[in-house]
């Protein structure tokens, strides 16, 4: 049948979003842009699986938390154009990076 990423697969699950648009969780259009694997987020995994692999486990279940905290910092980074290192540095200073959907809201003076 050909890999999921493949014309026949694309033209099979459009088929089928159409048949049943239940199914489609976005906008018509912008079905087309999304992509038909979920790369971004195995990549996101991977390096948790390695620090694993490599060290055994982590130490602690803090440990992992503050990994997993710091990993998903760089990846949101990342993913919205920043630049890892000076994202990193913000934070450590006190001014983090935060998309733009999530802007800290500023509280009115008065």
């Amino acid at each position: 049948m050909g890999s999921v990423c493949s014309p026949h697969w694309r033209r099979l699950c459009l088929a089928i979003l159409s048949i049943h648009p239940s199914f489609n969780l976005a906008p018509p259009h912008q079905a087309e842009q999304l992509p038909f694997d979920n790369n971004l987020a195995e990549r996101d995994l991977r390096m948790v699986k390695l620090k694993q692999k490599v060290s055994g486990c982590f130490r602690s279940q803090e440990g992992a938390r503050t990994f997993c905290h710091i990993r998903s910092y760089i990846s949101t980074a990342r993913k919205n154009g920043q630049r890892v290192l000076a994202a990193l540095e913000k934070a450590l200073l006190g001014d983090p990076f935060y998309p733009s959907f999530l802007q800290p809201r500023t509280t009115p003076s008065g």
